[in-house]
Order: structure tokens, then sequence, then C-alpha cells
């Protein structure tokens, strides 16, 4: 049995995993020892905690997902609900929020409208804390030594210094999901339909533009970083076959590649507010509008880039019109420029893991079934075993996509958590010094 303070669970490594790395390094200075976890690994099937720290917590079924573990009933979840930002339809039918039993845990909010929204759904005031996202700390300089250099990340991906990088940051999540994956995400989310609609027809017009770019511009190297649940897109497969200049990279965080690129862009991805922390300009590809209602209202006063011309305007001039328009994001997002959101964040973990005011007994309150923590218990031990190898064709549909996820998100993690490790370890070395 493997005792802790705390248990840092994450969904996406390139999204969470560096967050996770500082945090736990922040407490384990405060002399509290932390491990860090995949939601799949069935690690945690054999450790104790005071406390648990999850990527997200919708709904009862996610509540015993990360409490009921064999030896440990974790009575303290700080839920860091990684997805704040919801199209403007969604929002006005509060979905995406925690519910049932899940609303007992601790939730952070990033900005004044989740908090809001938390309280309409009835998650009691003093369990909601506004702290802010703690990613956009690492879009600012006191953290940018912990990342690669252009120079390293040209080594590591044979791309040439000499030439400019446009970064393209996809959003088309829904693109190669199988029948099943995708029935169970429309459950969950609202106008998952339009989304879909839009993303296909969206996605083939805009890589007509990113390879228009690569053909014209020999002297550019475009780079598609796709969405960490876009699956196998054929036309990318052919693209970054056919042209040297167009690569397509799905390794390392969104934060790292808008540091070392000479160019951003997107088409419909929240990453839109790293962006504006990062402070560069940003070209938002829309070759088809949306609809105001199935659009994230970040995005509303952006300016937008409807054609290939203007697409090539931006290339040539990525001057001061092409920056993020900070008005409809500030009710998001309550970072201050002190970048001080990690130590709010470390100091909330400290205190309820030492007040009692924040347990709650979900063992009890659900109350499942043996048989059905038996069922969980060993789908989480077969689903451990895709860190090592992808065996996603032996199994059902059903779970295909589950075995390919766990394979992409566990393998090598431990050396890429080492990295991060070393890389905030000597900026802290260098401060104190």
């Amino acid at each position: 049995m493997f005792r802790y303070d705390f248990i840092i669970q994450y969904e996406h490594r390139q999204r969470e995993l560096e967050n996770a790395v500082l945090l736990a390094i922040m407490l384990e200075k405060k002399g509290y020892k932390v491990a860090i976890e995949n939601r799949f690994s069935a690690r945690i099937l054999f450790q104790r905690a005071d406390v648990i720290i999850t990527p997200y917590l919708y709904q009862t079924e996610t509540a015993v997902y990360f409490a009921l573990q064999p030896f440990c009933h974790f009575k303290k979840i700080i839920n860091m609900q990684y997805e704040q930002v919801f199209k403007r339809l969604e929002e006005e039918k509060l979905g995406s929020l925690p519910d049932g039993f899940a609303k007992n845990a601790v939730h952070i909010s990033w900005g004044k409208n989740t908090t809001e929204r938390y309280k309409k759904v009835g998650i009691r005031p003093d369990h909601i804390f506004e702290i802010g996202h703690i990613s956009m700390d690492l879009n600012t300089t006191k953290y940018r030594r912990a990342f690669l250099s252009q120079k390293s990340i040209s080594s590591r991906f044979s791309l040439p210094l000499g030439k400019k990088w446009l970064l393209f940051i996809s959003s088309f999540s829904c693109i190669g999901l199988t029948k099943t994956v995708y029935e169970n995400w429309k459950e969950r989310t609202v106008g998952t339909d339009y989304f879909s609609k839009i993303s296909h027809k969206s996605q083939p017009i805009i890589l007509d533009y990113l390879e228009e770019l690569a053909k014209k511009h020999p002297e550019l190297i475009v780079i598609y970083r796709p969405h960490p649940f876009e699956a196998g897109c054929p036309r990318l497969t052919k693209l970054k076959n056919k042209y040297n200049n167009f690569k397509v990279i799905s390794n390392y965080s969104i934060r790292q590649w808008m540091l070392v690129a000479d160019y951003i862009s997107t088409w419909s991805s929240t990453s839109l507010v790293d962006v504006l922390y990062a402070n560069k300009p940003c070209a938002i590809i829309r070759p088809i509008p949306f609809q105001e209602e199935y659009d994230f209202p970040i995005y509303k006063n952006q300016k937008i880039i409807s054609n290939y011309e203007n697409l090539e305007e931006f290339i040539n001039h990525p001057n001061e019109q092409y920056k993020i328009n900070p008005e409809p994001i500030q009710e998001y997002y309550c970072n201050s420029n002190k970048a001080d959101t990690f130590e709010k964040l470390r100091d909330l973990c400290i205190h309820v893991k030492n007040s009692k005011e924040y347990e709650y007994n979900y063992y009890e309150s659900i109350r499942p079934s043996y048989l059905y923590l038996l069922k969980f218990y060993i789908y989480k031990i077969l689903m451990s075993f895709a860190k090592f190898i992808d065996y996603s064709k032996f199994t059902p549909e059903k779970y295909r996509s589950d075995v390919q996820y766990a394979h992409r998100e566990m393998k090598g993690c431990k050396k890429e958590i080492d990295f991060y490790r070393k890389r905030f370890l000597g900026i802290m070395k260098n401060e104190s010094a």
C-alpha cells in the first residue's frame, strides 16, 4: 500500500501534465507527499491519500470513478474542471456542470462566469474557489524557462531554424470518432450534431488554405497540432507525406508550441485564451461562420479570417489588429498579472487537507454494488496494460477508443514528468539563489 497526502489525476497530458508537476513540486516543498496518475492508471487501486485532485467531475458516476478505490474511499475531492468555457447554448442550458453527488466536492472556478453557473446548479458557495486558471501562469515570463527553446524543438522534430513556423491549433475533436464514442459524446453535450457538421465542412477548407501556404511559401513550416480527441484524418497523412514543410505533431503542450512558433492560428479552440496571455497575434480561420448560439462566447468581437487572401495578409503582416480582444474573455478568467494562481491552488489544497468541513462520505451516500465496483476495478487494470501496448484492435468497438487513449496518455509519461520536474526545479533554484 502506498500512502500520499495528495493524488493528482490527469486526463490529457498535453493539457495538464505541466500543471500537475508544478503543483506537486509546490506541495512537496511544503512537506507533503504527492502522486501523479492518469485517470486510467491501476496504481491508484493500491494507493491511499487524504485528497484526490481530479481533472473533471460531472456527475455521481464520475464521483464513484475517482473516489471509490478498494483500499481508500476518498472523502475529499478537489475538482479542477479543466473545461469551463462552453458554447453559448450549453451555458444557457447549464450543461457540462457537476451534478448529483459530484456537487459535494471542492470546485475550482476560473472566473465569475463559472462561479455563477456553479451556484445555479446548487453547489455550495463555500465549496467554490474562484482562483483563476493555473495554466495561464505558464504563459508568463516567470515560467518561460521551463519550456524548450526553438532550437531544442527544431532538433527533436527536424524543423529548420531558418524558416518561419506557423502553428495551427486544431479543435476538430469530432473528426474520425467512432459511432459509439460520438453517441456517448452527444449524450453529454449540447449542439453536438451542429458542431460535427460545421467541423466536417470547415476542416477540408482550412486544410486547403494550409496546403496552399505550404505550396506557395517554401520558407514557411506549417505545423498542424491535432486535438487530443482528433482521430486519424487521411488528408493530413497525405499532406505531411507530400510536403516537406507540412508537419502533424501532437507532442507537447500548446503553450510550448506557442512559445516557439512565429505565427499562431486556430479555428475554434479555447486555447485562444492562452494566446491572449502569451500576448501574441493569432489568425482565427473560419471559412464558414458559426451560429452565435453554438459558438464560444470568447470569440465574440474577435477578428476573423474567412478566406485564403486574408490568411496571406496575416502571414505578411501579423500586426496588432490580430491581437486577441480581452473583453469577452474577462468574465471567464480572473487571473492576475502576478502569475500567482499556482500558489493560490497550493494553499487551497493544504487548507482542504487540514479541514474536515470538505469531507463527504461518497461511499455511504452512493453505496454502489460490489459487482459494480469489481467490474470497475477490472476495467481499470485492463486499461493500465495499454501503457505498454496498444491492444485496441483486439477489443470490442465500445472500448477501442479508451484503449487507444490510455496508450497515448500513459506511454512514456514518467519520462515527461521527470523532464518537467527538472525544468521547474531549475527555475525555483534560480529564484531562491
